[in-house]
């Protein structure tokens, strides 16, 4: 009886640890499907700093977040590679202290351009309603600069914000 309390007890930890390893990929959602070796493809690069996170964001075909990837990074660098020729969803945040900056954005990546991400943030000043005061109000941004051919540019980058719902949708700023 006692050997078979303890084979029930091991199946019982096993199966425990083996559905809290799955546990993450399950929170995550529907993951980013890396491309093949032999794709074609781009890649994403983000210098890492303390608090950085970055994010492949799955869109299902209804255009509601279907989940997310982590970035995956190595010597001081989120690093991936991509998709190329339809739109990509990105999420940046940094988080210090009590101040966190996400910034959900799109762009099309193109066959062979390294895309690097800056990011930074600005405080400007805003009024206020009370006592007719001015207060810093801050803000933050991700610049996304394409490296292709020896040329670099300025990639033009679709800021999206998210509508709540049953189905959460990653819209266009602006509507």
């Amino acid at each position: 009886m006692r050997s078979n309390f303890k084979t029930f007890g091991t199946c019982l930890w096993l199966g425990a640890v083996l559905g809290m390893s799955g546990c993450s990929s399950l929170m995550m959602g529907k993951q980013y499907v890396f491309p093949k070796p032999e794709e074609p493809s781009a890649t994403v690069r983000l210098q890492y700093t303390p608090g950085t996170n970055l994010r492949l964001i799955s869109i299902g075909e209804d255009r509601c977040y279907a989940g997310y990837t982590p970035a995956p990074g190595a010597n001081g660098f989120f690093d991936t590679p991509v998709h190329v020729g339809k739109e990509l969803v990105l999420a940046y945040a940094l988080s210090s202290g009590d101040k966190v900056c996400q910034v959900p954005f799109s762009f099309i990546p193109e066959p062979g351009a390294i895309y690097t991400l800056r990011a930074g943030s600005w405080t400007l000043p805003k009024q206020s309603f009370l006592f007719n005061q001015t207060v810093d109000q801050e803000y933050c941004g991700v610049q996304v600069i394409k490296s292709q051919n020896g040329v670099e540019s300025v990639e033009p980058v679709q800021h999206l914000r998210m509508r709540p719902g049953l189905c959460v949708k990653f819209l266009k700023t602006g509507t």
